[in-house]
């Protein structure tokens, strides 16, 4: 009491609003609620997995724009490319647009969000916190690519990341009930491929064939729709979750694109089904 006193006004409502917060955090945590935190900075995720995920925890990421994200080549974050992709929308079923992007996602290449993701996977991997990827990628045949899933692991594998030794999920196999236009989800390497099936709905199907439990579940997401789907699942399963939307990806900055050159890429990418790069442009020209 003698402490309180000596604080000013200002100092003691800060102090109990700090405690407030904790109080909160630590309450939705251990009661099977739900908590929801936004951060740019994979630092906040880190302090968040080194206080609250143990080996009772099933740690949980998202690919794309988490772990991930195209290179400028091959990015579609600019307006002018989202603009000349909606006029083959326009133009084509989804079936013919997937043969006309055959050739993009055979050559398409990825970055990491940022390096230090490595050293987190490396840290969870290290004691022994069992963590997976949860992602809303295709499967099976696209175009005239065979099987899709497998450029989703070249791409992770191009950044170094594996999740084999890290997943709960030892064995492969399918859920042909959740299966969607985009193919079958499956459980491949360690990881969960939902093929555009709901996220929540998919890994309740994957927990629920390898009988696996686990007293918290915290997801990593830049998707809030996504985080909601997982969040319903852990409320309907009653196990506690903690949602963090992770939207790092948007500090990324945007290529400098020049809008003649996009649309002879597109239009050559409509004629031929070829994504050229830059370099390519400019030899085609020739």
């Amino acid at each position: 009491m003698v402490h309180l006193l000596k604080l000013t006004k200002r100092e003691l409502v800060g102090k109990i609003l700090t405690n407030l917060v904790v109080f909160y955090f630590l309450i939705s945590t251990n009661l099977c609620f739900a908590v929801d935190l936004q951060t740019n900075n994979l630092l906040d995720i880190k302090n968040i997995l080194d206080k609250e995920a143990n080996k009772e925890t099933l740690v949980i990421f998202d690919v794309d724009d988490v772990l991930i994200a195209p290179t400028d080549a091959f990015a579609f974050r600019d307006s002018l490319r989202r603009k000349f992709n909606q006029g083959l929308k326009s133009r084509y079923t989804q079936q013919e647009r997937k043969v006309i992007f055959s050739d993009f996602f055979k050559k398409r290449r990825v970055c990491l969000i940022t390096p230090k993701i490595i050293s987190l996977l490396d840290e969870l991997r290290s004691q022994k916190i069992p963590t997976t990827a949860l992602t809303r990628w295709y499967t099976g045949r696209y175009g005239t690519i065979e099987y899709m899933e497998d450029l989703r692991f070249k791409g992770l594998d191009d950044v170094g990341i594996s999740f084999v030794d890290m997943s709960p999920f030892k064995k492969d196999f399918t859920f042909p009930e959740l299966k969607t236009e985009d193919g079958i989800p499956m459980v491949r390497n360690g990881i969960i491929i939902t093929a555009f099936a709901d996220k929540g709905v998919s890994l309740l199907a994957a927990l629920a064939k390898e009988k696996l439990n686990f007293r918290k579940i915290i997801f990593i997401d830049d998707d809030l729709t996504q985080l909601e789907s997982v969040k319903k699942a852990c409320k309907k399963i009653g196990v506690s979750f903690i949602g963090i939307h992770y939207t790092e990806a948007k500090l990324i900055p945007l290529p400098n694109l020049n809008e003649a050159r996009e649309k002879l890429r597109f239009e050559i990418l409509e004629k031929k089904k070829i994504w050229l790069t830059d370099n390519e442009l400019e030899m085609h020209k020739k």
